[in-house]
């Protein structure tokens, strides 16, 4: 994937909206990291890029206690929980108002 600042098709992932944005997706990426989850690429601000940019993150062994597991981020975050952390998504009511 392709990062940029570029308004044509040169470039797969842009910058966030707003600051808010931004400091909800670091945010999500913070509290995942500090209670387990591992970073498999990503995870960082790219301020090279400008001030709004965070880098496409993928984190692995999300938890249900986690911020990105409960809320929307809204920023270029994938959350995967452990397989047998959580129940089936059939099985697990949807927390939150937002869904």
């Amino acid at each position: 994937m392709h990062q940029g600042s570029a308004l044509d098709w040169s470039t797969d992932v842009g910058s966030l909206t707003d600051r808010a944005q931004f400091q909800r997706t670091q945010a999500h990426v913070d509290d995942a990291i500090a209670r387990g989850a591992s970073v498999l690429a990503g995870g960082a601000a790219r301020s090279d890029l400008g001030p709004l940019f965070f880098a496409p993150t993928v984190l692995a062994g999300v938890t249900e206690e986690m911020l990105c597991a409960r809320e929307e981020t809204f920023g270029p975050l994938v959350a995967s929980p452990s397989p047998t952390r959580w129940p089936s998504r059939s099985s697990r009511p949807t927390p939150g108002t937002t869904g």
